[in-house]
C-alpha cells in the first residue's frame, strides 16, 4: 500500500489479519520519526508536535507488525527503521527510486537563455533556505550564468533574487507538466538539486542524470545521495554548512563538466528494474 501517511498503516492489520491478504507497505521518506528537515531536534519542537508524533509511531509500529513486506527508497531510511521498530526487520527492504526511460524518448529541448543556464525544479528555499542568498551572491559576480527555476516559490525566490540585484539572472516558472519540465531539463547545461533529509533520495535528481546534466547537490552532511552516486563523476556534492567559499568552488567545477556527456551509471536505477524487485519479493511472499 502506498499513500498518506494514516490510511495504509490502519488498513494493514484489517487486510493482513481479518481477511488473510498480504499488505507491503511503501516508504519513499521517513514518517513519524522527523520533526523537520534534516531531523529538527525534539526539543525544538511543541509538546503537541510531539505528543502527534507519539501517535504516529504508535500508528506506524501497529502497520509495521501487520504487514507481510516493507519497502524503503534508501539504505539509510531502512536502517533508521530498523533502529526504530527492530522487531521487524526481517520484512524490511530497499527498493530506490529510478526512472522510465520512456519518460525521456522524444522529449524536445527547450532553452530559456542563451549562453550557460543552470536549472533547478521543485524546492530551493524549504529545504536550503540559507543557501539562496548564498548562490544568487555567487550569480551575480559571474556574467556567463543563468538560473532557472521551477516550482512553488516563486514568491521566495523573487524577493531574494531582488535583494541580491540578480533578477536579469534568473528565470522563474510555476509548476509545469511533467513533460513540459522535462523539455526545460534537457534544453539547460547544468541543474541543481537540494534536499533537507540525509535519508532522501528523491526523484528529481533521476530526471537530471537521465539527460546527462551535471547536477549540483546540495544536502546535509551524511545524505545517502552522496553513497548512492559517489561514483557519478558529473555529480557534485556541496554539504552544510554551506559558504560562499566553498559553493563558489563546488559551482565552479561543476561548470567545468561537460554537459553534453552521457550517463551510464544511471541504467541501474531504472523503473523496470525497481518493478522487476518488487515483483520478486512479492512472487516470495506469495509462494
Amino acid at each position: 500500500m502506498i499513500g498518506s501517511p494514516f490510511h495504509p498503516f490502519i488498513l494493514a492489520p484489517i487486510f493482513t489479519r481479518l481477511l488473510k491478504i498480504p499488505t507491503g507497505l511503501d516508504f519513499r521518506d521517513s514518517w513519524s520519526n522527523n520533526f523537520g528537515y534534516d531531523g529538527t531536534p525534539r526539543q525544538n519542537v511543541s509538546c503537541f508536535i510531539r505528543g502527534l508524533h507519539w501517535l504516529f509511531f504508535l500508528i506506524e509500529r501497529i502497520g509495521l507488525r501487520y504487514a507481510s513486506v516493507v519497502s524503503f527508497a534508501s539504505p539509510v531510511l531502512k536502517k533508521e527503521y530498523a533502529g526504530l521498530h527492530p522487531r521487524y526487520r526481517d520484512k524490511y527492504h530497499v527498493i530506490l527510486n529510478g526512472y522510465d526511460p520512456d519518460d525521456f524518448r522524444d522529449v524536445t529541448p527547450v532553452s530559456l537563455a542563451k549562453g550557460k543556464t543552470i536549472l533547478l525544479a521543485g524546492k530551493f528555499y524549504a529545504y536550503t533556505p540559507e543557501a539562496v542568498s548564498i548562490f544568487f551572491e555567487i550569480l551575480r559576480r559571474r556574467d556567463d550564468l543563468t538560473f532557472i527555476y521551477i516550482g512553488n516559490e516563486i514568491e521566495q525566490i523573487t524577493e531574494i533574487a531582488a535583494q541580491e540585484k540578480v533578477q536579469d539572472k534568473v528565470i522563474l516558472k510555476p509548476y509545469r507538466p511533467y513533460k513540459e519540465v522535462l523539455a526545460y531539463i534537457k534544453g539547460s547545461d547544468y541543474c541543481l538539486l537540494t534536499t533537507g533529509r540525509i535519508d532522501g533520495v528523491g526523484t528529481k535528481i533521476f530526471d537530471y542524470l537521465a539527460f546527462g546534466k551535471p547536477t549540483l547537490c546540495l544536502i546535509p552532511r551524511g545524505s545517502i545521495i552522496s553513497e548512492v552516486f559517489c561514483d557519478v563523476e558529473k555529480l557534485v556534492t556541496c554539504e552544510r554548512p554551506f559558504t560562499s567559499c566553498d559553493l563558489e568552488e563546488k559551482l565552479t567545477h561543476l561548470l567545468s563538466l561537460d554537459p553534453g556527456k552521457n550517463i551510464d551509471f544511471i541504467e541501474q536505477f531504472s523503473r523496470e528494474k525497481s518493478v522487476k524487485k518488487f515483483a520478486n519479493i512479492y512472487h516470495r511472499l506469495l509462494t
